[in-house]
């Protein structure tokens, strides 16, 4: 039987991402741009981190399945809610609207975030495989060195006599 849990972490961070991105997109618009930018940081590196638990294929696999979620329900999500939004945030303040240049610039850091996200997977994979490698070397030269003085063949490879 396969085990699909990297699927069901893919939905959840993807739901958690899609339910985030409105609210990341109106607090970059009406509250701290930077703020916002951490809050789309946080929510990737955190799903990179639990997907890596899984093998890598699974892992890069689920991770994407939470970008395409993310993104595609997540900017859904946006346009229906932001009517709502604005007629709210304009009963007790002024909303402030993004111009063509600001919503460029939130795409991007957002897409730099989700890219930021699959770098950390990358390391985290890289750090499991060197530390791996480093324990399979350890484990030949613990080998090696048992084994050097238990033959009968010298350092130069005569027999003992």
């Amino acid at each position: 039987m396969e085990d699909n849990s990297y699927l069901n972490s893919a939905l959840k961070y993807g739901i958690i991402g899609a339910l985030a991105f409105p609210l990341i997109y109106e607090g970059y618009a009406n509250i701290m741009k930077s703020l916002a930018v951490i809050a789309a940081f946080v929510i990737c590196v955190l799903a990179a981190i639990r997907l890596s638990k899984h093998s890598a294929p699974q892992a890069f696999v689920g991770y994407l399945g939470f970008v395409l979620l993310s993104c595609g329900f997540g900017a859904f999500a946006e346009l229906m809610l932001h009517k709502h939004i604005v007629a709210a945030l304009e009963k007790s303040s002024e909303y402030f609207y993004l111009t063509i240049r600001d919503t460029v610039d939130f795409v991007l850091y957002v897409a730099a975030c989700y890219a930021s996200g699959a770098v950390i997977m990358l390391m985290i994979f890289a750090f499991k495989a060197a530390k791996k490698k480093i324990h399979t070397n350890g484990e030949i030269a613990k080998n090696v060195i048992d084994n050097a003085f238990g033959d009968e063949v010298n350092a130069f490879g005569d027999d003992e006599e």
